[in-house]
């Protein structure tokens, strides 16, 4: 229901004067990612909700079971489990280049709002959208011969592919940085230290997308690393927005010095911990496996502790930061006297 409420806010909504605070047009970069991010998720969710409901219905008895035979079937719900949670995944990618492209404008040291390029904006999340509808594919270089070897190695040349959307939006945006500056508030940072942490999570998915690095590492703590980092991106992009509008919600600003410990420890915890288990993947460290300490694994597992109680305890931060906010109605003085 959300993909329908945001289509519908998009190209139905009618627009309120008093909830406009900066006016974007349906080709403005942010909004296209947007769209394109909601519409990957209502298409590619179609298959998993058509079968898991067959089976759902099958197990409470309103249908024979024996008539949803097919979609119990392993490669059938492999096909559509992966279609819907690595587009998922690619779907949260768009979202977190449209939130920085909609967000860094408001951020300008001269005032403009505007990108360096609109139009190479829109090319890259236009190439992100083509590249990763298929790219699923490399998860199944092991379904012989329920999938042609040849189609999983197109889905590790679609995931490099995505490396162009990816470069293209670096570029966009570190010369949107140096032809306008930018103002360094504990929400642009968010987001931007949240887009270098999804980076990060690329060069991981680009290793594992190859399919002979994937039978080494598929198995591993490599996985759960490449998921930790994508989903401590997310967080931290999400988080930067969220900061961003806490005070137009809420009518309450928030601690700078606060924040930027906040955004400090979160960085450091999520990297952290998610490297941590990129390492003991390429240990050898499997997966949904708890006796660590039977090959040397368990200095990964301290690792992981230890960076994600930092990741905690940048929560804490932040939670502290929300809890202590003070009222925008206070006077200048008050405010930089209390490092507001």
């Amino acid at each position: 229901f959300y993909p329908l409420k945001i289509l519908s806010m998009t190209f139905l909504g009618e627009e309120r004067e008093d909830l406009i605070l900066s006016k974007r047009e349906i080709t403005d970069p942010g909004m296209v990612g947007m769209v394109m991010a909601v519409l990957i998720l209502l298409v590619m969710g179609t298959p998993i909700m058509i079968v898991t409901t067959l089976i759902m219905l099958g197990f409470y008895g309103i249908i024979s079971l024996d008539a949803i035979a097919w979609a119990t079937d392993p490669v059938v719900f492999q096909f559509a489990f992966y279609i819907w949670a690595h587009n998922l995944m690619e779907a949260m990618a768009i979202m977190v280049i449209s939130a920085v492209y909609g967000t860094l404008p408001l951020y300008l040291a001269d005032g403009t709002r505007k990108l360096y390029s609109d139009r190479l904006a829109n090319l890259a999340l236009w190439i992100l959208l083509f590249t990763s509808f298929t790219s699923f594919f490399h998860h199944f270089f092991t379904m012989f011969p329920a999938l042609p070897a040849a189609l999983a190695y197109h889905g590790n040349v679609m995931s490099w592919a995505t490396g162009i959307g990816a470069a293209l939006s670096i570029f966009t945006i570190l010369a949107t940085v140096w032809k306008h500056g930018v103002k360094p508030e504990p929400g642009v940072i968010a987001l931007f230290l949240g887009f270098v942490l999804y980076i990060f999570d690329g060069i991981s998915a680009i290793i594992t997308s190859n399919v002979a690095w994937s039978f080494q590492l598929h198995g591993t703590m490599w996985q759960s690393g490449h998921t930790m980092n994508v989903l401590i991106a997310m967080g931290l992009l999400w988080l930067g927005v969220l900061y961003h509008h806490y005070p137009v919600i809420t009518g309450r600003r928030l601690n700078r010095s606060l924040g930027n410990k906040f955004v400090a420890l979160y960085v450091i915890g999520g990297l952290g911990a998610g490297w941590a288990m990129l390492a003991g993947g390429a240990d050898g460290m499997p997966r949904r496996f708890a006796a660590w300490n039977q090959e040397g694994w368990m200095i990964w597992g301290n690792l992981i502790l230890f960076f994600g109680l930092v990741l905690g305890a940048s929560f804490a931060v932040l939670a502290y930061n929300f809890f202590s906010s003070r009222n925008i109605d206070a006077t200048a003085e008050e405010q930089k006297a209390a490092g507001y």
